[in-house]
Order: C-alpha cells, then sequence, then structure tokens
C-alpha cells in the first residue's frame, strides 16, 4: 500500500496561529444581549454585523463621571425617565459593518498590520453630550472626547482597511465618544434641557479639583464580529 501525501492544514489555521503569536488574539466570546436594543441589520446566515472600538473599561474616572448622572438625577422630578446604566461603554472607530464570515480572519490581520505603528495614548475628555441611536429607540448620556492626532490616525487606519474590502467609511465629521447610561426612547429633548446643564455645571466643579478627570488612558483596541472579540495591544 503507498504511503498517503499528509495534506497542509486549512488556511483559517495559519491565521489562527499568527494571531496567537503575536498581539492579537480572540479575547472573548459575549452572548447577544437584548437590553431594548434593535438589530441594525435583518440576521443572514453568514453575514456578521462587526465594528471596530476602543473600550473603556472601569476606572476611578469613569466612576466618578457616572456618580455624577446618579447624583444629577436625584434632583429630577419623580415623574422623570429611568436612567438605565447597564451599558457598554466604548468609543467607536468605525461604523457597525457586515462582514461575510469568510473574510474575518484576513480582515483582522490586514487591520492589525496598520494598527501596529500605533502606541499607548491619553483621551481628552470633553463635556457631557446627548446622542440618540439611528432607530430613535435609544437616548444616551455620553462623555465627548477631543479629536486628536491620535484618535483620527486610528480612524484613518481603519477607513483604508474598509475600503479595500468595499465597505464604508466613519462619518466625515464625527462626533467622538463614549455613552455612560440611557434611558429608553427619544427624549433627547427632554436630556438637553432638564438633565444636560446640571451634569455639566456639576463636572466643570470637579473638575476644579481634579484635574485627572480630563483624560483616560488607551491601551488596547477591539474588534467585535459576530459574538467574538478580538483585541489588540497598543
Amino acid at each position: 500500500m503507498s504511503k498517503k501525501t499528509k495534506l497542509p492544514a486549512p488556511s483559517f489555521i495559519d491565521v489562527k496561529r499568527k494571531c496567537l503569536e503575536g498581539d492579537i488574539h480572540i479575547a472573548r466570546e459575549d452572548a447577544e444581549t437584548k437590553d431594548g436594543k434593535i438589530r441594525t441589520f435583518p440576521h443572514v446566515r453568514g453575514n456578521w454585523a462587526s465594528f471596530v472600538y476602543i473600550p473603556v473599561e472601569e476606572c476611578d474616572e469613569i466612576e466618578t463621571l457616572t456618580s455624577v448622572i446618579k447624583n444629577a438625577s436625584e434632583d429630577l422630578p419623580v415623574d422623570s425617565p429611568l436612567i438605565h446604566f447597564d451599558i457598554d461603554r466604548h468609543i467607536s472607530l468605525t461604523r457597525t459593518q457586515v462582514l461575510r464570515h469568510h473574510w474575518i480572519d484576513n480582515f483582522w490581520l490586514d487591520l492589525s498590520q496598520k494598527l501596529k505603528h500605533h502606541d499607548k495614548f491619553d483621551l481628552v475628555l470633553d463635556t457631557f453630550q446627548v446622542y440618540t441611536n439611528e432607530e430613535k429607540t435609544r437616548t444616551f448620556i455620553a462623555i465627548k472626547v477631543h479629536h486628536t492626532e491620535n484618535v483620527l490616525r486610528l480612524i484613518s487606519d481603519c477607513d483604508c482597511c474598509l475600503l479595500d474590502y468595499g465597505l464604508q467609511k466613519y462619518y466625515e465629521d464625527p462626533s467622538i465618544h463614549f455613552s455612560l447610561a440611557w434611558i429608553s426612547g427619544d427624549r433627547s429633548d427632554w436630556m438637553k434641557t432638564k438633565l444636560l446643564p446640571l451634569l455639566n455645571a456639576k463636572l466643570e466643579e470637579i473638575r476644579d479639583a481634579e484635574s485627572s478627570l480630563n483624560f483616560i488612558s488607551v491601551e488596547k483596541l477591539e474588534f467585535k464580529t459576530g459574538n467574538k472579540i478580538y483585541e489588540f495591544l497598543l
């Protein structure tokens, strides 16, 4: 009997090996949540909703900002909308895109090559702002972030990679921010008139005493596709 020829390993194994040997890897798999969110894209087998972002993790600064919202909300009338704090804090660097499953590994490897030239940096925080999602089903209390060169270069490198796959670039004039809390429905007018002035007045008072509240550090980026999260350390 002739000796069998050993077949080469599938290409996806090589991709996974490359990820594990460098700074990039699949960090975790997240269960899909249903907390008032609406699926932007219809679920199609083989299509994965994907985006790149800066995760904003728990720290003293975030705890202080969240406390400002909680304290200000105590001064509102009892019939005011309920504010929720169960939120995934992040700064988007791309729009949410639909990636075909067989693109994912190569897309992440291509993007990681562009990201490897970036170092850790500090985000410069601005004031509280109000945003709604595109479906107008939720209104968010967020902190706006200054358009520093570091953030703009990250967005530009993500855009270059997206265009290679025929995907949309980020917004032309983005309002870079991360959300801290949310309210059901489109309550932007109410929040801008009733809550936002209280929040920013309190924030200004605290910043006079705590200069560190102006910055948070960025040490990694993440790419979420479906329920998988890839991590890149700066």
